[in-house]
C-alpha cells in the first residue's frame, strides 16, 4: 500500500496576504508607469521632429501670400508693357497703311510732282459721303483697339486712345519723310482732316498736339496709379481742343464760304494763327496734366488718426 503523503499547512494571518496583493499592485503600477513614460518620450520625440520639420520648411520657402503678391505684381507690371508695345505696334503699321494709300494719291493727283500738294487738284473728284466713312472708320478702329488694350477706367482707356492716335499721327508723318522725302520743311502745310470741311495748317501743328498725346498716354498707361480727371482739368482740355480746331478750320472755311470747292482747289497757304494755336497747345496740355496733381490720382496711403490731424 502507498503511503499516503501528509498535507503540510502553514496558517496565514491576514496581514501576510494584504502585504503580498500590495506588493503585487506595486509591480503592475511599476510596469503600467514604465510603458506610460516609453510611449509619451515616443510622442514627444515624434512632434519635436513634426516641428522641427515644419520650421525648415517655412525657413526654406516664403510664405505663400507673399510669394502670389509678388508674382501678382510681376504679372501685372508684364501686362502693362505688353499692352504699350502692342498699342505701339497697332499705330505703327496704321500709320504705314495711311502713309501708303496717301502716297499713291499724291502719284495719282501730281504726277510731275507728288511733293507740291497746292493747288488742290485732288478736291476736283472729291467725294464728301465716302471720305466722311473713311475718316468714321480710321477713328472707330482707334476706339476700338483702345477699348480693347484698357477698360479699367474711362481714363486709361482714354489714354490707349490719345496714345495710339498721337503715335498713329506722328509715324505718318515719318514714313512719309522715309518714303516719299515729304515734308520738305518745318513749317510746310497739309491737308490734316476732311470731316466736316478740310483741316488745313503746318504739318508740325498736329505733331506737336500728337506728341503730347504720345507723351501723357505714355505716363498714364505705363503706371499703377489710378489717375482720374478733374471737372475743371477736362473743360481746360476741352477748350484747347476747340481753340486748336479753330486754328485749322480757319483758313479754308472763308474761302469755302465765299467761293465754294472751285475755290478751294485754286487755294494757296496763307497766315495760320499761330497766337491761338499756342495757347491752345499749353490749355490741352495743363487739362491732361491735371491728372498728375496730387490731388486727383487715387492711393492707398491709410488715413491719418484724429489725433495725428489735430496735432498736424
Amino acid at each position: 500500500m502507498p503511503r499516503r503523503q501528509k498535507k503540510c499547512s502553514v496558517a496565514v494571518t491576514p496581514c501576510q496576504k494584504e502585504s503580498v496583493v500590495c506588493i503585487a499592485c506595486l509591480r503592475v503600477l511599476r510596469v503600467l508607469t514604465a510603458s506610460e513614460d516609453i510611449d509619451s518620450q515616443r510622442s514627444h520625440n515624434n512632434a519635436s521632429k513634426h516641428i522641427t520639420t515644419k520650421t525648415l520648411r517655412k525657413l526654406r520657402k516664403p510664405e505663400p501670400s507673399k510669394t502670389r503678391l509678388g508674382t501678382l505684381l510681376v504679372k501685372n507690371e508684364m501686362n502693362r508693357y505688353r499692352t504699350y508695345l502692342i498699342l505701339a505696334t497697332f499705330a505703327a503699321a496704321m500709320a504705314l497703311l495711311e502713309a501708303a494709300v496717301v502716297i499713291y494719291m499724291r502719284r495719282l493727283y501730281y504726277p510731275e510732282n507728288p511733293l507740291e500738294l497746292f493747288p488742290l487738284a485732288f478736291l476736283s473728284s472729291y467725294d464728301p459721303t465716302l471720305e466722311l466713312a473713311r475718316e468714321i472708320s480710321t477713328i472707330v478702329m482707334l476706339i476700338t483697339v483702345a477699348m480693347l488694350a484698357e477698360r479699367a477706367t474711362l481714363t486709361r482707356t482714354f489714354a490707349a486712345f490719345v496714345f495710339v492716335f498721337g503715335l498713329w499721327d506722328m509715324l505718318y508723318y515719318a514714313w512719309l519723310k522715309i518714303l516719299l522725302g515729304w515734308p520738305r520743311d518745318w513749317l510746310e502745310w497739309d491737308v490734316l482732316f476732311l470731316v466736316p470741311s478740310i483741316w488745313l495748317g503746318p504739318w508740325i501743328c498736329p505733331a506737336l498736339i500728337a506728341l503730347l498725346f504720345v507723351l501723357w498716354g505714355t505716363a498714364i498707361l505705363l503706371n499703377t496709379k489710378d489717375y482720374q480727371f478733374s471737372k475743371q482739368g477736362f473743360l481746360t482740355f476741352l477748350l484747347g481742343s476747340v481753340a486748336g480746331l479753330v486754328t485749322f478750320f480757319q483758313p479754308a472755311v472763308p474761302v469755302w464760304f465765299n467761293g465754294g470747292t472751285p475755290a478751294l482747289i485754286v487755294y494757296q497757304p496763307g497766315n495760320f494763327w499761330w497766337w491761338l494755336f499756342i495757347p491752345s497747345l499749353i490749355a490741352m496740355a495743363l487739362g491732361l496734366g491735371s491728372c498728375f496733381w496730387p490731388s486727383r490720382h487715387v492711393t492707398n496711403a491709410a488715413p491719418k488718426p484724429a489725433r495725428q490731424i489735430e496735432d498736424s
